[in-house]
């Protein structure tokens, strides 16, 4: 097979090593210092741009780039992350169509993983989970947040992995019974692949998540999604890509604690997610619905 480009947004020697015996006309990354040696195309990563257009910026190394795609790290406003707000509801440039995330589903594909999982329309999808623990939103959070979804009328469903299906149990648990009377509260941790999740989000009213995977998942769905973040920040780059999309947060100084998040919060307290309140959540929520 004759590859043109390869691109490689890792910045780790272990995946430069795994690449190099492709052949490639362009092997194109991030210039890091000791990289020359596997890629003969390197370019600056820009920091201070969300992660969506960093990525571009390995895409407009090609030869044959489009030049709105060169222009995309020539500048701009540098705030596009707005790092220092807490609730963030709105952002202050437009995402252009050309960059957009979202990915359409198939009606047939929705159609019938609704039926195969008895979903009651309308629902709102919850993911509680996260790899890092220190990412997680409290379940008495998760909690108040399903509360005050299931009093609206609409039914909640919490996902995630088969490994998060005990996060996803401790949010249920602590829902009080008489909301589900007429609406339903489920997990279905476990029960969908990416596909299908994607195809589950697709149907929702809007999606809250933790800073994790199925944020982003969320955005590719094309619905409105609300990302709790705790201890990574928008700063980092990794906001949800979308218009559609709100943050809740509080502001603290030990945050970020680090690029990822922690298995255990390194100064004991995990303030960033104790103290961050199920009202500003709704908040958030109420912000992305209209």
């Amino acid at each position: 097979m004759d590859i043109r480009n390869l691109f490689c947004p890792h910045q780790s020697f272990r995946s430069a090593w795994l690449l190099r015996r492709l052949k490639a006309q362009n092997k194109i990354a991030y210039k890091v210092w000791w990289n020359r040696f596997f890629f003969n195309r390197r370019v600056l990563r820009p920091i201070e741009q969300p992660e969506v257009l960093r990525l571009w910026a390995l895409f407009g190394a090609q030869d044959e780039a489009p030049d709105e795609v060169r222009e995309i790290t020539n500048g701009g406003p540098s705030d596009k992350n707005l790092s220092t707000l807490e609730n963030v509801t709105s952002w202050p440039v437009a995402i252009e169509p050309r960059y957009s995330l979202v990915v359409a589903a198939q009606a047939k594909a929705v159609e019938g993983l609704l039926a195969r999982l008895s979903i009651r329309r309308p629902f709102v999808v919850i993911a509680p989970g996260s790899q890092w623990a220190t990412k997680r939103w409290t379940a008495e959070g998760f909690a108040a947040v399903s509360q005050a979804t299931l009093g609206r009328g609409l039914n909640v469903y919490l996902v995630g992995s088969q490994k998060e299906s005990v996060a996803c149990a401790d949010v249920i648990g602590l829902i009080q019974s008489k909301d589900r009377v007429t609406n339903e509260i489920r997990s279905l941790a476990g029960q969908t692949d990416l596909f299908e999740l994607h195809a589950l989000m697709s149907a929702s009213e809007y999606v809250v998540a933790n800073d994790s995977g199925s944020m982003h998942m969320a955005v590719a769905s094309g619905r409105p999604v609300v990302g709790v973040f705790g201890p990574t920040v928008l700063a980092q780059g990794y906001r949800p890509w979308s218009d559609r999309a709100a943050v809740a947060q509080i502001a603290l100084p030990c945050r970020p604690c680090g690029r990822h998040g922690h298995q255990q919060c390194p100064i004991g307290t995990h303030d960033c997610m104790k103290k961050l309140t199920a009202e500003k959540v709704l908040s958030a929520i109420e912000a992305v619905r209209h």
